[in-house]
């Protein structure tokens, strides 16, 4: 991650959170601790007063679920009661990944310097106008994803995560998260935006040939773009189709840009998809290509996201 932007005057941590938006936090749950094998989620009810969202202030009530994977915090929001950017996000999309979050170091120096750009908070602490200690940002050059920002300890440090907070020891048959997706329409203009007001990048952007990767039983040729940068220890991808059928131009026709997927690394990819497979989860999206292999599975049932596998024959020495 870049901290010297031009014209930007304020750092971002890495990632450090995920959030999923659901209909149903325990449902999901079970599906992803049970099913798929993320692992154990800590959920709890959360009563919010007095944030501030289109500039109103209200109170809600949300139901939450955390879980570790690795360094990043995976995070499912339902709401019960209120009007919140989540619940418009449900309405408007359905289940999915909504938001990414990250520390900074002045919380008040970003809000100021973002506002000079005509970014505003759109769900915030504080009085209206005045956000004070965290709040989610949005515009379109950020591909129809929001941004969360929120203060970080006065030693400059992420704040701790509560007792509350902290989920049980993981029994996850995937290893940590190691990359979150998102799908955009410009590439390029997408991957400025990010670098130059966010400091996030740069991003080394290049042409994919996916030709004979398989969709739905089918083998396809296909083309996109891949953006791919770094937040600490997770990589950000950006993808633009360019041609052909894929998930990603799916992905656009039916929800538009977006945070698209979840990937994890697997030792051995034939024996986790034989593994997925006795569980009823199937790839929708694959392709072995020598020296590597990529599976995306049937997993937006419950939950709105894709979760991808990923194998590097290199990865082991072999």
């Amino acid at each position: 991650m870049s901290d010297d932007a031009p014209g930007r005057s304020f750092n971002l941590h890495p990632i450090d959170q995920i959030g999923i938006v659901v209909e149903d936090v325990n449902k999901t749950v079970e599906y992803y601790t049970g099913t798929v094998g993320l692992g154990h989620f800590h959920v709890r009810d959360v009563e919010l007063k007095g944030l501030v969202y289109r500039n109103q202030t209200g109170d809600s009530l949300l139901r939450i679920a955390f879980l570790e994977s690795g360094p990043v915090q995976i995070e499912l929001i339902q709401v019960l009661e209120g009007e919140t950017p989540h619940a418009d996000f449900l309405r408007d999309n359905g289940e999915g990944l909504q938001h990414l979050r990250f520390y900074v170091d002045d919380f008040a120096a970003a809000t100021a310097q973002l506002g000079t750009r005509g970014i505003e908070p759109v769900w915030y602490a504080g009085t209206v106008g005045t956000p004070a200690g965290f709040a989610y940002f949005g515009g379109d050059g950020l591909g129809n994803t929001m941004l969360e920002l929120i203060q970080a300890s006065k030693e400059g440090q992420p704040a701790p995560a509560t007792a509350e907070e902290t989920a049980p020891v993981s029994t996850a048959r995937l290893t940590p998260l190691k990359q979150v997706g998102l799908v955009v329409k410009d590439i390029q203009g997408t991957a400025d935006y990010y670098t130059s007001t966010f400091g996030i990048g740069p991003f080394k952007i290049i042409d994919v040939d996916m030709t004979g990767a398989i969709l739905r039983g089918r083998q396809v040729s296909t083309r996109i773009k891949a953006g791919f940068a770094w937040s600490g220890p997770l990589q950000i991808e950006l993808i633009q189709p360019v041609e052909g059928d894929n998930i990603y131009t799916e992905f656009l026709a039916s929800k538009g840009e977006g945070l698209h997927h979840l990937a994890f690394d697997v030792d051995d990819m034939q024996d986790s998809l034989a593994g997925f497979s006795k569980a009823r989860i199937e790839p929708v999206f694959h392709q072995d290509y020598g020296q590597g292999a990529f599976a995306y599975l049937d997993t937006e049932g419950t939950g709105g996201v894709l979760m991808e596998l990923l194998w590097q024959k290199n990865k082991r020495g072999t």
